[in-house]
Protein backbone atom coordinates (compact mmCIF):
# COMPACT_ATOMS: atom_id res chain seq x y z
CA UNK A 1 0.00 0.00 0.00
CA UNK A 2 0.99 3.23 -0.87
CA UNK A 3 2.53 5.56 2.29
CA UNK A 4 0.50 8.71 0.85
CA UNK A 5 -2.83 6.16 1.41
CA UNK A 6 -1.63 4.63 4.86
CA UNK A 7 -1.24 8.08 6.06
CA UNK A 8 -4.38 9.31 4.87
CA UNK A 9 -6.07 6.00 6.34
CA UNK A 10 -4.89 6.31 9.90
CA UNK A 11 -7.21 8.33 11.95
CA UNK A 12 -4.69 10.86 14.16
CA UNK A 13 -3.56 12.05 10.43
CA UNK A 14 -4.04 15.73 10.29
CA UNK A 15 -2.83 17.40 6.46
CA UNK A 16 0.51 19.41 6.89
CA UNK A 17 -1.84 22.30 5.15
CA UNK A 18 -3.62 22.58 8.46
CA UNK A 19 -1.19 21.59 11.27
CA UNK A 20 -0.03 25.73 11.49
CA UNK A 21 -2.27 28.82 10.12
CA UNK A 22 -1.32 30.47 7.15
CA UNK A 23 -3.92 33.36 7.53
CA UNK A 24 -3.07 36.39 10.38
CA UNK A 25 -5.92 37.49 11.83
CA UNK A 26 -4.58 41.19 9.97
CA UNK A 27 -4.31 39.68 6.54
CA UNK A 28 -8.38 38.05 7.11
CA UNK A 29 -9.62 41.42 8.30
CA UNK A 30 -8.14 43.33 5.37
CA UNK A 31 -9.52 40.48 2.90
CA UNK A 32 -13.05 40.70 4.24
CA UNK A 33 -13.16 44.60 3.99
CA UNK A 34 -11.89 44.01 0.27
CA UNK A 35 -15.46 42.44 0.42
CA UNK A 36 -17.21 45.00 1.98
CA UNK A 37 -17.60 43.52 5.58
CA UNK A 38 -15.79 45.27 8.22
CA UNK A 39 -14.58 42.98 10.95
CA UNK A 40 -12.27 43.73 14.24
CA UNK A 41 -8.97 41.92 14.55
CA UNK A 42 -10.91 40.07 17.37
CA UNK A 43 -13.93 38.92 15.13
CA UNK A 44 -11.62 37.78 12.32
CA UNK A 45 -10.16 35.56 14.79
CA UNK A 46 -13.19 34.12 15.40
CA UNK A 47 -14.09 33.62 12.31
CA UNK A 48 -10.73 31.81 11.54
CA UNK A 49 -11.01 29.36 14.83
CA UNK A 50 -14.60 28.70 13.31
CA UNK A 51 -12.68 28.27 9.53
CA UNK A 52 -9.68 26.00 11.01
CA UNK A 53 -11.90 23.82 12.66
CA UNK A 54 -14.33 23.18 10.22
CA UNK A 55 -11.45 22.26 8.10
CA UNK A 56 -10.00 20.08 10.10
CA UNK A 57 -13.18 18.07 10.84
CA UNK A 58 -13.67 17.64 7.41
CA UNK A 59 -10.97 16.78 5.86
Amino acid sequence: MPKRLEMLQHKTFVPKEFTGRRVSNDKAVKILKKYGLVVTSVEANLILDFLYMLAKTTR
